[in-house]
């Protein structure tokens, strides 16, 4: 679990979560059913991390570093 500081603004504190392969994959079906269209994927080279905010906007990151071959 890792919380990171942004500029000033009203609730805006990340909620970033680390996953193995698995668990991001799981995630990522979860979301995709519970939030369609809400969830965005970024491609960090070395990471891949799932972008999308709860239903009164607080933000959440997950995180793996393991990549499929």
């Amino acid at each position: 679990l890792a919380l990171f500081e942004r500029p000033l603004q009203p609730c805006r504190s990340t909620v970033a979560l680390r996953v193995d392969g698995t668990a991001f994959q799981r995630w990522q079906a979860h979301l995709a059913q519970a939030l369609p269209g809400q969830v965005t994927q970024q491609d960090h080279t070395v990471s891949i991390s799932l972008y999308f905010a709860d239903p009164d906007g607080n933000p959440y990151e997950i995180t793996t570093y393991e990549r499929a071959p």
